[in-house]
């Protein structure tokens, strides 16, 4: 099975006298990057609009950055999928403030996540803060209390830095228990 996919990416805000030169797009399968089956730079003129299929996986983690004449934009990491890996939706991050408010103490919040667990029954939540070279910051897995939303604690993050959140859910289901996919978001603190 392929995943196809279709970036359609807004350009960096440039000065006037700057050019976007190419996009560099970067496909892991697992949520470090430790794994990377594809690495492509575009650099045709179709660098905003970019179609290509994923082969044998069910979901992938994908991160894209812009080469400008000025020198490289950040990453922005996201998963892709094709549909609900098995039978476990993808949980959806929200972050106050995003994208460009972000307190150092934040509210993260996953979403949907009571439509998709009838029947079922959510039993944790891993909470996980990387920089954005992916040394951890916080690792709170399976975390019973925190099931659907979680405050940063004070004095975790640095004011004007960039960070990654990085979210699964565990639910019990009639054949055990099992977790969604890890979804991913990166930030910049205010």
């Amino acid at each position: 099975m392929a995943i196809k996919i279709n970036l359609k990416l807004t350009p960096p805000a440039l000065t006037k006298d700057a050019t976007l030169d190419a996009t560099i797009i970067e496909i892991a399968t697992d949520v470090y990057f430790n794994n990377i089956i594809l690495n492509e730079t575009i650099t045709s003129e179709n660098k905003l609009n970019i179609d290509f299929l994923l082969n044998y996986l069910e979901y992938a983690y994908l991160r894209y950055k812009f080469n400008t004449s000025i020198g490289n934009t950040d990453w922005i990491t996201t998963i892709v999928s094709n549909k609900v890996i098995d039978g476990i939706n993808v949980p959806k991050i929200n972050i106050d403030g995003y994208p460009g408010n972000i307190s150092t103490e934040a509210l993260i919040v996953i979403d949907n996540i009571d439509s998709v667990l009838k029947p079922f029954f959510h039993i944790s939540t891993d909470w996980i803060i990387t920089d954005i070279n992916n040394n951890s910051i916080l690792n709170q897995l399976d975390d019973t209390t925190n099931l659907t939303s979680f405050n940063i604690p004070n004095g975790l993050l640095n004011s004007n830095e960039y960070y990654k959140v990085i979210t699964r859910y565990k639910i019990n289901t009639n054949s055990g228990e099992r977790y969604s996919v890890y979804n991913i978001k990166d930030f910049k603190t205010k």
